[in-house]
């Protein structure tokens, strides 16, 4: 088995066909998106997409999921030295991508599960990683991760929807402290 890379056609195919459904989900929404109407934006053919693509939701979640192991590559090194700091580069990233991430939750419904399974995935990840043991706990890992993925696409949500009012760098502490403290503990503190 081979680790080369897609050839350059593929690649410029796929690039291609992101950037144009990233355009359509922020002018159109991705409920109103068509395969032809992607495929004229791309410059593409139907078939041509129909062999990268089983359908439109098959490349919104391919298309999600570049986003996120884009996103985890960059904080890769820092979740444990410096949490904050990759708390602070979520809320970039995602301000970075605002439009069509409001957009897909707003139009795709399936979109904030794939979200919150994403980040569920990931922090159970980071806690094996630092040591937590899945049975060795008074809450069972799976129950504090969705309940922490949940509350933190919840509050990324409630941050797009308000128009990104409170700074990056707030919303980063807000959201260290609320995982690190709990809801009512950061209340009182």
């Amino acid at each position: 088995m081979s680790n080369k890379k897609p050839d350059l056609r593929v690649r410029r195919t796929r690039k291609m066909v992101r950037e144009a459904f990233i355009k359509l989900v922020i002018t159109i929404g991705f409920d109103r998106i068509s395969v032809q109407m992607l495929a004229d934006e791309a410059m593409i053919n139907r078939a041509t997409f129909y062999r990268h693509y089983e359908d439109m939701h098959d490349l919104a979640e391919k298309v999600y999921a570049e986003l996120a192991a884009e996103y985890a590559a960059s904080i890769q090194d820092m979740v444990f030295q410096h949490p904050e700091d990759a708390t602070r580069m979520l809320f970039e990233h995602v301000a970075e991508m605002a439009d069509f991430y409001k957009s897909m939750l707003a139009t795709m419904p399936r979109f904030q599960g794939w979200v919150r399974k994403n980040i569920a995935a990931e922090l159970k990840a980071m806690f094996i990683q630092a040591g937590i043991k899945e049975n060795e706990q008074d809450i069972p890992l799976d129950v504090a991760v969705r309940y922490m993925a949940t509350a933190q696409i919840g509050l990324v949500e409630w941050w797009l929807e308000t128009g990104q009012q409170v700074p990056v760098e707030e919303m980063a502490k807000y959201l260290s402290k609320l995982h690190l403290m709990g809801g009512i503990q950061a209340l009182q503190s």
